[in-house]
């Protein structure tokens, strides 16, 4: 092959080479805000309108404190954002030490920092720690415990036996 030729393979090569870097590079998303070039012959820069705006789902925060005999204050914080669909209540927990708890529905709750007062009813044993805690329930689950809460007079059907919906606090235990 004569020389002319090698040289100009060689330089054909190296050209579509070139080329095709190009259109990689034109086409590869950009990591940072500099300009671009487009078809035409202005340059846009893309720019960032800032991190996201993310909505927390709504926790408390809860503080208990001994009032008097059988009462004590409940204090609940709200933060974050209520999830839709759900009802948040204030229940007390006894537990039994027998990997047996008691979930009694006692408030709903109206998302804004309100002090309440829990009481022990007289026959009630105060040997059994209890423990307050906010979970979200469904509508369903809502309805349940409001049924069981206007038993709670009766003492007979008050309580779930199992964790009543999902927990949007820490527990707190009640000072009695």
């Amino acid at each position: 092959m004569p020389g002319g030729y090698v040289v100009l393979s060689l330089a054909v090569v190296a050209a579509s080479a070139v080329g095709v870097l190009l259109v990689a590079l034109r086409f590869a998303p950009s990591a940072s805000p500099v300009p671009t070039l487009t078809n035409t012959t202005t340059a846009t820069t893309v720019m960032s309108s800032g991190p996201a705006l993310v909505t927390e789902d709504l926790r408390y925060e809860i503080t208990a404190a001994h009032l008097r005999d059988r009462e004590v204050r409940i204090s609940a914080t709200p933060h974050g954002q209520p999830e839709p669909g759900l009802t948040y209540w204030f229940f007390v927990e006894v537990d039994y030490g027998t990997a047996y708890i008691e979930y009694y529905p006692h408030l709903v709750l109206s998302g804004h920092s309100t002090p309440f007062d829990v009481q022990v009813p007289a026959k009630a044993d105060l040997k059994f720690p209890r423990t307050g805690r906010i979970y979200g329930l469904t509508d369903d689950q809502s309805k349940e415990a409001d049924i069981l809460r206007h038993r709670s007079n009766s003492n007979k059907n008050d309580f779930f036996v199992k964790p009543p919906g999902q927990p949007v606090s820490d527990p707190v235990k009640l000072p009695f």
